[in-house]
């Protein structure tokens, strides 16, 4: 399978795929899979879901 298009994943154990074309860049995004993991390390989930925004607004 190609590495051709970002995938946004939502939930308990999603990986998100960001894919930068031109740049020719892969970045991943995973989810803890248990609801109390992701709880007890939700700040650590919202920085890895800035980070999305921070991955495309390098592409400007």
């Amino acid at each position: 399978m190609e590495e051709v298009q970002t995938i946004l994943a939502m939930g308990a154990g999603g990986s998100t795929k960001l894919v930068d074309k031109e740049g020719g860049r892969l970045e991943r995004v995973f989810n803890y899979k248990f609801p109390l993991e992701y709880n007890k390390h939700f700040e650590l989930m919202l920085k890895r879901k800035n980070e999305i925004e921070e991955f495309y607004a390098k592409e400007k």
